[in-house]
């Protein structure tokens, strides 16, 4: 029996999951049956081609609270979440992996952000990952936390949980590129951590390259912190400061010394000058990106191919609308 007032909604991203996501579903939504009285489980599907739809289809018979959304390509994963963030309507909203994160952690995750506003999911380890790749994965959340204060807890994985006001939040600061675990934090609330073990499903493959996890370490810098972008912005007036300092220097050297060798100086002055122009430049084109990714953060990043939801879906008399702003 359902023991939580609250409307939850989890929202699970896959592609090519015809194997194993119907064993998923099956397993969320009896966790959710079991915990919360209002619930539904939207399965995003990002641009699978094994058909996984079309596999899925008897259990969205089964289930009238399972929802399946379908993208027109693969937008990847974090894309995905957002799709599936912008259509769902619970008072909270749980984002999770459906290869890897436990659907028992749910209620656990759904509690905390009632109280806290957001719950992150924190695990030391993944499934299948070698000791290279997450000593650099727990290098790089670390820098990440102390250098560029982007609010990113130490082992955090997508498997997070946001009450309504965080939600709003997150998907009005999205941009073009939604990178989770950090978006949520945009909206200022730090929030819970829960320990979990990530469980790998049978029959789910789980990523092995290098490019993915890269690339999003990448656009967690460059999306989320202007750190990186203000740096470079440091070192460009820095080496201009140091080509003035240098042109300062030939000329004294051409005044006090008698053996200059012809053209050094206006050699000299010409490299220097030329620096200075480029380091400047560099510094004040670093300004201008910053200001102008925070005015293209509002573009549709994603559409969708198709829409099905399980049966008939009747909800109880309970409002995912909020009785005052926070």
């Amino acid at each position: 029996m359902a023991t939580k007032a609250q409307f939850c909604s989890v929202v699970a991203p896959f592609r090519n999951g015809a194997a194993w996501l119907a064993d998923y579903a099956e397993d969320c939504l009896t966790v959710l049956e079991a915990n919360f009285r209002d619930h539904e489980l939207i399965l995003v599907d990002d641009g699978s081609t094994d058909g996984s739809a079309g596999a899925l289809q008897v259990t969205l018979e089964k289930y009238p609270r399972l929802r399946l959304i379908r993208l027109t390509r693969a937008y990847g994963r974090d894309i995905a979440l957002a799709a599936g963030l912008d259509s769902a309507i619970g008072e909270v909203v749980v984002l999770a992996s459906p290869e890897s994160d436990p659907p028992k952690i749910i209620p656990e995750l759904a509690s905390a952000a009632n109280t806290h506003g957001l719950a992150t999911g924190v695990a030391d380890s993944r499934p299948g990952e070698s000791f290279i790749r997450a000593s650099a994965r727990k290098l790089f959340q670390n820098l990440s936390q102390r250098w560029f204060a982007m609010g990113l807890p130490s082992g955090a994985t997508r498997f997070q949980a946001m009450n309504r006001q965080v939600a709003g939040s997150a998907i009005r600061a999205r941009g073009t590129v939604p990178v989770f675990p950090v978006l949520p934090s945009v909206a200022g609330v730090i929030g819970a951590t829960i320990p979990y073990q990530p469980v790998g499903r049978p029959g789910a493959q789980m990523p092995r390259s290098w490019a993915e996890p890269i690339d999003r370490a990448l656009a967690l810098l460059v999306l989320n912190s202007h750190s990186p972008l203000r740096l470079a912005g440091w070192l460009g007036l820095a080496g201009a400061a140091l080509n003035l300092m240098g042109m300062f220097y030939v000329v004294v050297v051409n005044l006090v010394k008698n053996d200059v060798a012809p053209g050094w100086t206006t050699l000299s002055l010409q490299m220097s000058m030329m620096f200075f122009l480029v380091f400047l430049v560099q510094a004040v084109l670093g300004e201008y990106v910053g200001r102008t990714l925070e005015l293209s953060r509002d573009k549709n990043v994603y559409q969708i191919l198709e829409e099905r939801n399980g049966g008939s879906l009747r909800l109880s008399q309970q409002r995912n609308v909020l009785e005052k702003s926070a």
